[in-house]
């Protein structure tokens, strides 16, 4: 059977701030969506291998377990004897999908909001090779030990091992290997990091996975709910400024969602979060029907990066 070749991904948007973004989406990215998984995966598998009472108990995935409270922000009860954790379960579906909003939250945060000042390492690394002294690394330890750990991940699930990568995490670790050996870089690699810090506009990259979360868990909301409740965030008049000004029963299941997952958002405080995601929300549902989602509700890196085109246009 002859060899199944990669996917390639092909971006055809004018060159702006969301080009920046786009450029360190990873082409073999789709590798690390499978790895992100396949570790869940394994670690369920070691809880059956440790837990013999959890064999063959048809609850046993601990992915998806860790949602499961969630569920009561969709309906009112559920039966005792539900086997919602069952492929035929009612709630499996909805579990599922929650489940894969944390792997793409995930990706995107190791990939295209990890922050590379790629200019300032253009400014060094030319400077050192004009006065023809010793090339330092354009890296520091933690940032290639982040790109190598995502790389490695990554070629875990890839299929063709020989197709280019012209993204600036690979090229960015290609030029680092080579300092190291050898204190200089392949010619063909400056004008590409070149091209890639042109494509960016003047400012700091935008952040995009607390955007893309805030979207996802909207449309998940809106997908399952069995209450009528849409995903709105209200604001109270008689609580200006305070943890109390804004309600709803999507900034419920959205704070509740946050704590399962663990993440700590750059928001001093609840109120400054809500204003943020009511904001989102707001150009969200104004635009909704631009923002591309695959049925399956698993995101991979086309449909990510289509998405983020659209929070680039329609969002602040």
């Amino acid at each position: 059977m002859a060899k199944k070749s990669r996917k390639k991904i092909t971006y055809k948007i004018k060159r702006n701030q969301s080009d920046w973004a786009l450029s360190k989406l990873m082409e073999d990215q789709m590798g690390l969506w499978l790895a992100d998984s396949f570790e869940q995966y394994e670690k369920e598998q070691e809880n059956i291998r440790t837990n013999s009472w959890a064999v063959g108990n048809d609850d046993n995935d601990d992915n998806l377990a860790r949602f499961f409270d969630l569920i009561y922000h969709f309906v009112d009860d559920i039966p005792e004897n539900d086997y919602s954790f069952d492929v035929y379960g009612r709630y499996f579906e909805a579990l599922q999908a929650l489940a894969d909003i944390e792997n793409t939250y995930r990706v995107i945060e190791r990939t295209i909001d990890f922050d590379i000042n790629l200019l300032e390492k253009l400014k060094r690394l030319e400077k050192d090779f004009k006065l023809g002294g010793p090339v330092r690394r354009i890296l520091t330890d933690q940032e290639f030990n982040h790109l190598q750990s995502i790389s490695d991940d990554a070629r875990l699930f890839e299929l063709d091992f020989n197709a280019p990568r012209n993204d600036l995490f690979h090229l960015l670790l290609r030029a680092d290997r080579s300092i190291q050996d050898h204190e200089a870089i392949s010619d063909d690699v400056l004008p590409k990091l070149k091209k890639i810090q042109r494509l960016r506009s003047s400012g700091r990259p935008r952040k995009y996975s607390t955007k893309l979360l805030i979207i996802l868990l909207a449309e998940v909301f809106e997908k399952f709910n069995k209450l009528g409740h849409n995903a709105g965030i209200k604001e109270k008049e008689d609580f200006k400024y305070g943890e109390e000004a804004y309600s709803s029963p999507f900034w419920a299941f959205m704070k509740d969602y946050f704590n399962v997952i663990g993440i700590n958002t750059e928001f001093k405080t609840e109120y400054e979060m809500a204003g943020y995601a009511k904001e989102i929300l707001t150009h969200w549902r104004r635009n909704r029907k631009k923002f591309h989602r695959i049925n399956k509700g698993s995101y991979y890196a086309e449909e990510v990066a289509e998405i983020i085109r659209n929070i680039d246009k329609y969002i602040k």
